[in-house]
């Protein structure tokens, strides 16, 4: 008889349980994220970024703290190429990592620590 209650009791939590499957799975979105400061020693001031994959996105943001640029990938590496009003260009490469996590979900973290730019061509950064 216990045996029986006991089973009851598992079959009313089993159904009471959401189940972790693609129709019930809400996976957050993939992609992973950083803010990089671009220096306030420049140049000249940044006029547009890009990336070197299409699985990457840069976006040039202004803050109290000075510019920075927003950086997201689904993928784990990312070259961001920031153009200056004079010409020269800087760059930063940006790695991530792949989590899992729970009902097969995943996503990409930041490695390390955010990377400074440096520059491409020889100005000054």
């Amino acid at each position: 008889m216990k045996s029986l209650a006991l089973a009851m009791v598992l079959a009313a939590v089993g159904l009471t349980m959401p189940a972790c499957d693609a129709q019930s799975c809400n996976c957050p979105a993939d992609v992973g994220g950083v803010q990089l400061t671009v220096p306030s020693t420049l140049s000249s001031p940044l006029v547009s970024v890009s990336t070197s994959s299409e699985f990457c996105s840069a976006t040039i943001v202004g803050t109290d703290a000075g510019t920075q640029v927003d950086v997201t990938a689904d993928t784990s590496s990312c070259q961001v190429i920031g153009t200056l009003a004079d010409g020269h260009q800087i760059e930063a490469t940006v790695l991530f990592h792949s989590v899992s996590l729970a009902c097969g979900c995943g996503r990409f973290e930041l490695t390390g620590s955010p990377p400074s730019f440096t520059s491409v061509d020889g100005g000054t950064d």
